[in-house]
């Protein structure tokens, strides 16, 4: 999936209700989720996984930064994911790196207790 997907079209969801719409994009596949820990990537360090959840968080604080500049207000950013992106929705709803950025989730399918 991808919020460049007509079904998500920006225009769409924001003339039919009292929102602003704001998608974001985030690395994925290796770039965005592969663990290497030092014995497997043949360095002392490891390499970090998890880009893809930093790049959101990255997003989210910025949108929160930014929301009244678009007429939002920044106490009342939802985020909404379906399928991966409601794992991670679910997981910026519990992770203190994005606590007290946003005030709801909309999980469509996807959560992390999914097998």
């Amino acid at each position: 999936g991808s919020s460049t997907l007509d079904i998500y079209r920006a225009e769409i969801l924001s003339a039919v209700g009292n929102v602003i719409v704001a998608s974001m994009q985030y690395r994925v596949g290796a770039f965005g989720f592969l663990y290497l820990a030092p014995e497997l990537n043949g360095m002392e360090e490891e390499a970090p996984g998890n880009m893809g959840l930093w790049d959101q968080a990255l997003a989210i604080r910025w949108l929160k930064d930014n929301a009244a500049a678009f007429g939002g207000d920044p106490n009342l950013i939802t985020l909404f994911g379906e399928s991966a992106g409601g794992s991670s929705v679910n997981l910026h709803l519990l992770s203190p790196i994005t606590k007290g950025l946003v005030k709801r989730g909309i999980l469509q399918s996807g959560t992390l207790n999914a097998p």
